[in-house]
């Protein structure tokens, strides 16, 4: 092969010149060509013909034309804008039509000697030779040891035409096709064949005649070419250009790759493209046909072929640019390149061009020389007339090397010679033949690692190829397999129900007439050494052109397995559709009993144990802490064993294969180590032994096990009872998921409803807080001139007794005030440890009256009940509340209230049952109950008592219940209220421990006096009322005041320096803006005046939201004249 290579590098070498002289003149010709007819506006439709059975260039393919030398011609005709039809057909028939004129051109056709007259020839395109083709066992090496014998030929072929060029003295033996020739060498017709080499040997491969090989003689060296009928130079130029256009962009090489780089590599390179050598020659040729036509039209028509000239220059100009090739113009050094050799070196143009190109190269190339002699060594050459072909290795900017071929050529028509290098990126192609020495190395490995067997049979139905696999299917040697026949009396063959196959029938034979593929064809043969094995067999038979079969591949399973549990195949499907049919019921049942877990619990065992067939099915769930498992539901009324409970710490082994796996599969239980453990405690008692345990699984959670029994001795477990165990375990975790859903889901709407009911009770909140915070402004006024008139009159006056009537009145106003603000969460409290019991038996006593005879009250008092930080007067409006509510509950019906109390220890759980309540930290808590015999409440009475003024027995006339509610919640605490109609109710309130102790109460300050000696205090309050009321107050107690609106006022009333204020009373109106910035500037601007706030809010929680402004001490409204009094005292230090 190598020496083939090298001569064909010859052929090339010497037809170089020739070539080079002949597409000048073509190129001329061309230009000349193009002006005569640039001016015609039809298009001509030309027809090409060519061979229809002659691959790899021309042949049909489902009846269409395709091969190399078509994809080249359709090529040409789309860049020169041809119209041309293409149709193939016997080739002695197109020669005909050829000669005779009735077609314009043929797609293929070998130049030589004996057909100069035939045709005009386009630029070559490929260079091939014949050869001469025998059989292997033929001892003749050689056309011409033949040469008196007989030679098959195509007829037509250039072969044909060389044996009458050189009057062969044999026989010439012709065929229409060169498969026919070749199949009829094959057959061991004729003393040899003499065929294109390439064509041969790739029909040899398609049709699988390994019994042809070629001498490797190069007898006749040809040139290929397009081939048009005489003097259609137009045509024939069209052709040329377009054909330079082809290789110049780089479509050429692609369509040559495409169909020739398999045969090049399996034939070391025979094979080999003109156009690689040509490329420079071109493009330096087509450079001087369009200088000499510049240089001809510029005499002739200077304005039509100066536009034509330019056009041409742009054009070719776009080809040097766009080439798919890096293109290069060199002397020593580059003096130009196109966009790809920018690409292909990652550096700019301005950079490449007046370097030489050593400095872009490797410092050593692949012959050895250093790039810089290599470079020069070429360029001489190539500047001497001799064209360079070439491997180098080009040196990236960024460092990388980089395979190339790089053809050189001289170029003229400049100022100085110099040479055209074409560069051609070989990484590509390396990569390609890497991939494909790979895909052949797989293609081996599969074959010799399929799991099933791989054979051919030749025509006459003896194997002549197995792989591994079916030296292991038949128990013999490859060497034993092949050769053997497929009716080898040895094999023995039965067809699958075991009877002898009748003569002519067999399974070889059957694919034989079928005449086409045959799969799952399933018989059996004897093997060697003994027994039998089950084959299915998929096989496709193997025809050449003319439908004769060529042999058969066939592909071999043994399915001796599959065929022996064909029998258990119906047995297990009807097991699977009873499995099926339990599950589908569970869901139905399911529904039915809207999934009542302890119900399908007992229905999913009893179904276990009936579609398993096992003695005993139970269902076993873990505790909370995972550390027993416990039987919950078993498929006997009687359950088989009185263990109902295990420990999970000494069954380790078994729990981990539950948590591990999708089931315990134990067909001999008492001696699986999974579940050893079991054994003295479970399984030799109830004479289990066999067990098959499905996991139940929540949230990907171990939380119990489905448990199978089968009592005896062991037992395998079929795979689809395995998946069924799975499956009805996977049923047991949907109706836990299903369970705790449905739990979930109650929670929540109690969650709502407690949401609902907490957004009612703080709406009304608000509004009750808003109606407070305005009453006690106006009782505020009121009490305040109530106040200052008894200051006024002496005790004699009549108008005394009506002032102090005013008084109480206004007390009782303000009480209801306070319990307003009780509900809306805002109450005035006095927190103090209490001791809950000893309050209960003081409201107890003093309601004592108010309770009729016929009610019995009952005290169940925890004595060691910790104390509760309350308000004191505020759990006496509680329990007289609730003591008086049931007794009004019991009415006049003999009946009992029981009041209790306990120390309870509360977590979220406790507070989820119906506690009307805000979310409460976990803890100690007291609890205070106060239960009844009375009539009960229904549920829309329920959900409505405590709304503010709501009664069962009248027209609201008071805060009732809601205000009891208010002072719980205003506590940090708790409510619930149970009832039913006719069964009573209960009531019962928590409130958080305390760790102090119980102290009594001192009351307040009742009396005031004259304190200020004039000093100035500084009211702010937008509110006017509220503003004069206060005014006379603080008069009457001896201060100068002045007022102010808002605090921008104030803040002038303190810069203009006309009084010395120690004190400011900012009054705080819930709902209203409260510029704190404003606060902090003041403090800051007049630190040495003390700031009082009076609000609506609980002191406590006005220091805790104001306290950091810097105010100094707080009152909360309505105020009596003795509080404020003491207020301002402590704020100037009086």
């Amino acid at each position: 092969m190598q020496e083939r290579g090298k001569e064909t590098t010859g052929h090339i070498r010497r037809c170089g010149v020739g070539v080079f002289l002949l597409v000048l003149l073509l190129s001329v010709g061309a230009g000349y060509g193009q002006l005569s007819e640039a001016n015609e506006e039809d298009k001509p439709v030309y027809v090409f013909k060519g061979d229809h059975a002659y691959p790899p260039f021309e042949y049909l393919k489902d009846g269409i034309p395709t091969g190399f030398n078509v994809d080249l011609l359709n090529a040409v005709a789309r860049v020169m804008q041809m119209d041309i039809r293409i149709e193939l057909g016997p080739w002695d028939e197109v020669r005909r039509e050829f000669e005779a004129g009735e077609i314009d051109g043929l797609t293929g056709f070998f130049q030589h000697e004996t057909r100069s007259d035939l045709a005009d020839f386009s630029v070559p395109f490929l260079q091939s030779s014949v050869t001469f083709f025998k059989q292997k066992n033929s001892p003749d090496q050689s056309l011409k040891a033949v040469w008196n014998k007989s030679v098959i030929v195509q007829t037509g072929d250039i072969a044909h035409d060389y044996l009458l060029g050189e009057k062969y003295p044999g026989k010439i033996i012709e065929e229409s096709s060169a498969a026919a020739a070749l199949r009829r060498l094959a057959r061991g017709e004729g003393d040899g064949a003499l065929m294109e080499h390439t064509q041969a040997m790739y029909l040899c491969k398609e049709l699988g005649l390994h019994n042809i090989v070629s001498t490797e003689e190069n007898i006749a060296p040809a040139l290929y070419c397009f081939a048009v009928a005489r003097q259609n130079v137009r045509l024939l130029d069209q052709l040329n250009e377009g054909y330079r256009l082809v290789l110049v962009t780089g479509e050429f090489g692609q369509i040559w790759l495409n169909w020739f780089k398999e045969t090049l590599e399996e034939e070391g390179g025979f094979y080999f493209p003109i156009s690689y050598f040509l490329i420079a020659v071109l493009i330096i040729v087509s450079v001087l046909s369009w200088l000499a036509l510049w240089s001809y039209l510029l005499r002739r028509e200077v304005a039509r072929r100066t536009r034509d000239l330019r056009e041409s220059e742009e054009r070719y100009r776009t080809l040097f640019e766009n080439s798919s090739d890096s293109m290069f113009l060199i002397r020593d050094r580059v003096l130009d390149c196109n966009q790809q050799a920018c690409k292909m070196l990652k550096m700019p143009r301005e950079e490449l061009i007046g370097i030489t190109p050593s400095e872009f190269s490797a410092p050593v190339q692949p012959d050895g020389r250093n790039s810089e002699e290599a470079a020069n060594a070429y360029i001489a050459e190539a500047l001497s007339g001799h064209p360079q072909i070439f491997t180098w290795v080009h040196r990236r900017s960024d460092g990388e090397l980089l395979d190339v071929e790089v053809s050189l050529c001289r170029i003229t028509g400049l100022s100085e010679p110099a040479c055209l290098a074409a560069v051609r990126d070989l990484s590509t192609r390396i990569k390609a033949e890497q991939v494909m020495r790979s895909q052949q190395d797989l293609l081996r490995t599969i074959m010799e690692t399929s799991p099933v067997g791989i054979c051919t049979f030749s025509p006459g139905g003896v194997i002549n190829f197995a792989n591994a696999q079916m030296e292991r299917i038949f128990h013999m040697k490859r060497s034993e397999l092949c050769g053997r026949a497929h009716d080898d009396v040895r094999w023995d063959m039965l067809d699958i129900d075991g009877n002898p196959f009748l003569k002519g029938e067999t399974p070889f034979l059957y694919i034989v007439n079928q005449k086409k593929p045959v799969y799952d064809l399933q018989y059996s043969v004897a093997r060697t050494g003994g027994g039998r094995v089950v084959l299915s067999v998929n096989a496709t038979p193997l025809l050449g052109e003319d439908g004769i079969m060529t042999g058969i591949v066939a592909t071999m399973e043994d399915i001796t397995a599959r065929v022996e549990i064909e029998r258990e195949r119906e047995a297990r499907w009807q097991r699977i559709e009873q499995q099926q049919a339990a599950i589908i019921r569970i869901g139905r049942d399911a529904a039915a009993v809207e999934w009542d877990f302890t119900v399908l619990a007992q229905m999913i065992v009893s179904l276990s144990a009936e579609v398993l067939d096992v003695s005993f099915s139970s269902l076993w769930l873990l505790n909370e802490d995972a550390s027993l498992l416990a039987c919950i539901a078993s498929s006997a009324i009687e359950p088989a064993s009185e263990t109902k409970v295990l420990r999970v710490d000494e069954i380790p082994a078994y729990m981990e294969a539950l948590e591990s796996g999708r089931h315990v599969d134990a067909p001999d239980a008492r001696h699986d180590p999974r579940t050893m453990h079991l054994l003295e405690n479970y399984l030799v008692p109830n004479k289990v032994g066999a067990l098959l345990d499905a996991p139940v699984r929540v949230g990907g959670k171990l939380v119990g096990v489905l448990c199978n029994e089968h009592h005896g001795g062991p037992r395998y477990w079929r795979p689809d009872e395995l998946q069924f165990a799975a499956e009805i375990s996977d049923q047991v975790s949907q109706a836990l998921v299903l369970q705790e859903r449905r739990r979930t889901e109650e929670e929540r709407r109690m969650y709502e409803k407690r949401m609902q009911q907490s957004q009612k009770l703080e709406s009304l909140g608000i509004l009750a807080g808003g109606l407070a915070h305005d009453f006690n402004n106006l009782l505020t006024a009121i009490m305040g001139n109530v106040d200052l008139s008894l200051m006024d009159i002496p005790e004699e006056n009549p108008a005394t007794s009506s002032l102090k009537e005013i008084k109480a009145l206004s007390n009782r106003a303000a009480d209801l005030c306070r319990s307003m603000l009780a509900y809306a969460g805002k109450g005035t409290f006095v927190i103090k440890p209490l001791g809950l019991n000893e309050e209960v038996r003081q409201m107890g006593q003093m309601t004592a009256s108010s309770i009729t005879r016929n009610i019995h009250v009952v005290y169940a008092l925890d004595d060691n009940l910790p104390a509760v930080d309350a308000d004191k007067g505020q759990i006496h409006q509680v329990i007289m509340n609730l003591l008086l509510n049931a007794a009004e509950a019991i009415g006049d019906k003999n009946g009992t209230i029981t009041v209790r109390t306990e120390k309870v220890e509360c977590d979220p759980d406790y507070f989820q049952d119906g506690y009307f309540t805000d979310m409460l930290e976990d803890g100690t808590y007291v609890a205070l109950e106060v239960s009844d015999t009375g009539a009960g409440m229904d549920r829309e009475t329920l959900e409505k008592i405590f709304n503010p003024f709501f009664s069962t027995k009248f027209v609201g006339r008071g805060m009732g219940l809601s205000g009891v509610l208010g002072i719980v919640r205003g506590h940090k605490g708790s409510i619930r209220v149970y009832s039913e109609p006719g069964h009573g109710s209960i009531f019962t309130v928590l409130l958080p421990a305390s760790t102090g102790t119980y102290e009594s109460d001192h009351g307040f300050l009742e009396s005031a006096s004259t304190q200020g000696e004039y000093t100035t205090v500084l009211l702010v309050d937008a509110n006017l009322s509220s503003q004069r009321i206060t005014t006379k107050i603080l008069g009457r107690l001896g201060y100068a005041v002045v007022t102010a609106a808002g605090l921008e006022e104030a803040a002038d009333l303190l810069r203009n320096g006309r009084h010395s204020i120690p004190c400011m009373i900012i009054e705080h109106a819930p709902n209203f803006p409260f510029d704190e910035q404003k606060i902090r500037e003041l403090r800051r601007e007049f630190g040495r005046t003390a700031l009082l706030m009076t609000t609506d809010l609980e002191e406590r929680d006005a220091a805790r939201l104001y306290g950091r402004l810097g105010f100094v001490s707080f009152l909360q409204k309505p105020y009596r004249v003795a509080e404020l009094a003491a207020k301002i005292s402590t704020c100037i230090g009086g």
